[in-house]
């Protein structure tokens, strides 16, 4: 009967430290952050870019090629946590951009028809 106590408490301690490290481990900054791009221009998109705000141009459009964000659809991006650069075109060349945007968590950007 002893045994089966020791057991038994020994079973409790490591779910108990289990617990900890895990709520530990929920509680730890990340160090990635999203950009959510919410579409409700009216218009497809066809070219996301996010960069680095030390980066010179616009780099890669995160949109797989030839693909395209229909209105009301959304692109979600991972990226590391900083400091970026914005710029988001409609499909017939129109584009809206954000500079300085800090990236630390979820930032979502929703593109709107002009003059809105």
């Amino acid at each position: 009967m002893k045994t089966t106590l020791r057991a038994g408490r020994w079973a409790m301690v490591i779910a108990g430290v289990m617990l900890l490290v895990a709520a530990i481990a929920c509680t730890m900054p990340s160090n990635e952050g999203a950009l959510v791009i919410i579409n409700g221009s009216g218009q497809p998109l066809c070219n996301v870019f996010a960069t680095e705000d030390s980066t010179n141009g616009w780099g890669e459009n995160r949109v797989a090629d030839g693909g395209q964000i229909a209105d009301g659809e959304q692109l979600s991006i991972t990226l590391p946590n900083g400091t970026y650069d914005l710029r988001v075109e409609t499909c017939d060349g129109s584009a809206a951009t954000r500079q300085d945007e800090p990236i630390t968590g979820r930032l979502e950007w929703t593109i709107t028809p002009p003059n809105q």
